[in-house]
């Protein structure tokens, strides 16, 4: 059936789609490579089926669908309504602090396929998929993945985008719910990433987080200008107080890994062999790959966690130990003695030298 000249038209599109058929109207005109001026066209709807499409349309030029399109155009995507809930938690007094905002960043790419879609049309399945697909990440990463959700929905409930929060509806459980949130590097395991370390990617960058006690973010922050080489200690962390810019000393073992890695011509000592920065997320995925390849399974966190064994294995000193991990010193008698110079607490980490 022939439209009217002006009326639009409705088209089927190519590839494997939900909804193929698009309705489209003119918009104007512009010029193809060969000089030549040819129409614009501006797709209004999308539907699974041609009727539905030409329903459309007919109401389209009746105006009777001109306001609901109008209305539908303004509504955001999910990615535009998570900048706009982000911008908002990320200001004012109650302000989250820079490592939440990069975890729910980190929480918000899982849905990078829904990314474009209206905010409004998102359905609770579509939501339930991703997150099963994200079970077998941590308790962590599951409760910053509902956390980011819950306040889109909120938020969008309150500006009458949406009139039901989906976030209630969704099953968040996680496959490794009976397993200790983090799991200790055995021997044979960290010797296995010492084999490998100079025979594949990023394993000394996991051997520098295990032999630090950094966390993985805090890791990645670490900026060159701050490392002493010849006193072999570094400056760096956050998320709390006493976490914040501390001291954290390089013992011998990994001191040649951070030698390799330290570069007075680039900001960061955790990046490619272009220089470029590695954000949590590329360490994330990084590290998972390295961890896969060695027939392991951890996350980034649980280099920490096998520090601070280690340090127990050796009998590290607790002030120390606290120091170098960041951890508030609330004993009142050992706080007026917590004063330890990078030379002390270097000394105890030596004490991991041997054990491998």
């Amino acid at each position: 059936m022939k439209l009217p000249n002006g009326y639009g038209s409705i088209v089927k599109l190519s590839g494997k789609r939900r909804k193929p058929f698009g309705v489209r109207i003119t918009d104007g005109t512009r010029l193809n490579k060969d000089g030549r001026r040819i129409q614009k066209y501006k797709y209004l709807q999308y539907f699974e089926n041609r009727s539905d499409a030409l329903t459309y349309l007919a109401n389209y030029n009746s105006n009777s669908a001109v306001k609901e399109h109008s209305e539908y155009i303004k509504n955001p995507t999910l990615k535009e309504m998570y900048d706009e809930w982000i911008t908002l938690r990320t200001s004012g007094k109650n302000a989250i602090s820079p490592l939440t905002r990069r975890n729910y960043d980190i929480a918000i790419n899982r849905f990078e396929k829904l990314h474009n879609k209206k905010f409004c049309n998102i359905q609770y399945q579509e939501l339930q998929i991703i997150v099963t697909e994200n079970a077998d990440k941590s308790k962590a990463t599951m409760t910053s993945i509902r956390a980011a959700l819950n306040g889109m929905y909120e938020l969008a409930i309150k500006k009458g985008i949406v009139t039901q929060n989906l976030t209630s509806l969704i099953n968040y459980e996680w496959t490794n719910s009976t397993e200790p949130m983090h799991k200790r590097f055995t021997d044979d395991e960290i010797q296995k990433l010492w084999d490998n370390c100079y025979k594949m990617h990023n394993v000394d960058a996991i051997l520098i987080e295990i032999y630090t006690g950094l966390r993985p973010s805090e890791l990645c922050e670490i900026e060159c200008e701050k490392i002493n080489i010849k006193e072999q200690y570094m400056i760096g962390g956050m998320k709390t107080k006493a976490g914040t810019n501390r001291i954290i000393p390089i013992c011998d073992r990994i001191l040649p890994l951070v030698k390799a890695r330290y570069n007075e011509g680039r900001k960061y000592l955790i990046s490619n062999k272009f220089g470029n920065h590695y954000t949590y997320g590329v360490f994330y995925d990084s590290f998972n790959t390295t961890i896969k390849r060695l027939g392991m399974k951890h996350n980034p966190h649980d280099c920490r966690h096998t520090f601070a064994s280690l340090a127990d294995n050796v009998q590290m000193n607790e002030v120390c130990l606290k120091k170098i991990m960041g951890h508030s010193i609330h004993d009142i008698t050992k706080g007026v003695y917590t004063a330890k110079t990078p030379a002390e607490l270097l000394a105890e980490v030596q004490k991991l030298n041997d054990l491998f």
